[in-house]
């Protein structure tokens, strides 16, 4: 009886392997017959979920574009402001587009362009920016599907429209850092020293300057001289007419040291009227001098001079300013007392 089980079970194994197979050869022939269509139908729903992927992810890009008003006129210029007044040279776009064309969406592709060449001079308090009508795109023309414009912020802007206004103004060179330790800014020069600009003549005639970017010094400790610096005018409505750059030179030198010098003799210039004597109080003085550090050792105080003078003056008191004569390639920085008493007393008669 044990060994008709086991002999039964191993038929059933032969009978269930062949069926097996048989399934297999028919599961082999259907995708075969079929592999075609089954491709077709994969490509067709990858494509319809790139699609969903794509119309359905989708995202606002903020993105800062320049304003332009055009005042259609030489004579005329216009300047855009939030309606609080403040400058405003750009405004936000709202972009919605795919995070993946998000990454080509440049600034330099949008301005948003005011046309009031019909508007005589003028003053435009609120002024409604719409997207259909005032944002140009200047972007690849192949791009120009991808995005659409939701909004513009500020949403209105206030126009001032000007005469224009050409004056000529001096530069003025701005400079950054600090030389070197015992260094110092001796002497800037700018070439040309002075610039034309043009602008709305309310703010070109209350300038008193057009700057230059930066000029950095940090660590000087010889002439910073640089070609081309660029003019920064402090009002974008302003512009530099025909000279965009300039040359600076920064005169960078040893930093002079002062020194002070006591008990310099007070001396008398000239004589008074006929009949006169003279007296001054304090006999001497306290000179501080400047001058770099190789000519401050050479200084000998006996080649100071102080004096009062005496010309013309009749009898009496008088309160004379000190004057100081120091020696060559020096300063005088400081003198104490900066006055003198001088007594003028007729001569005694013998």
């Amino acid at each position: 009886m044990a060994t008709f089980r086991r002999s039964l079970s191993r038929l059933e194994r032969v009978r269930l392997l062949i069926r097996d197979h048989a399934d297999i050869r028919r599961l082999a022939g259907l995708v075969t017959r079929n592999f075609w269509l089954r491709l077709l139908s994969l490509l067709l729903a990858l494509a319809a979920w790139a699609y969903v992927q794509k119309t359905t992810n989708m995202q606002v890009v903020e993105l800062p574009v320049k304003v332009v008003v055009d005042a259609g006129s030489e004579n005329l210029q216009a300047q855009a402001f939030t309606t609080n007044s403040l400058p405003l040279t750009n405004a936000i776009l709202s972009v919605v587009c795919t995070p993946r064309d998000a990454l080509g969406l440049r600034e330099s592709d949008y301005r948003i362009k005011v046309n009031l060449t019909e508007t005589a001079e003028n003053t435009i308090p609120s002024y409604p920016l719409v997207p259909d009508e005032h944002v140009e795109y200047d972007g690849p023309e192949e791009n120009r599907g991808l995005y659409t414009i939701q909004g513009i912020d500020p949403s209105r802007i206030r126009i001032v429209i000007d005469r224009s206004l050409q004056r000529l103004l001096p530069v003025a060179a701005r400079t950054v850092g600090t030389p070197a330790e015992n260094y110092e800014i001796s002497k800037i020069t700018v070439t040309p020293s002075a610039v034309m600009v043009r602008g709305p003549a309310r703010i070109v005639e209350q300038l008193v300057s057009i700057p230059t970017e930066p000029v950095n010094i940090e660590g000087a400790s010889k002439p910073v001289v640089l070609d081309r610096i660029r003019l920064v005018p402090t009002n974008s409505a302003v512009e530099v007419v025909n000279q965009p750059w300039v040359a600076v030179n920064v005169g960078v030198n040893v930093k002079p040291i002062q020194r002070s010098f006591s008990g310099i003799p007070l001396n008398a210039m000239g004589t008074p009227r006929a009949n006169a004597a003279a007296a001054l109080s304090p006999g001497t003085v306290t000179v501080v001098l400047q001058a770099n550090q190789d000519i401050m050792d050479t200084i000998d105080p006996r080649s100071i001079v102080a004096y009062v003078d005496f010309r013309d003056l009749v009898t009496g008191t008088f309160n004379l300013p000190v004057k100081v004569q120091p020696p060559p390639n020096s300063e005088l920085v400081e003198v104490t007392p900066p006055t003198a008493t001088a007594r003028v007393s007729p001569f005694a008669e013998e």
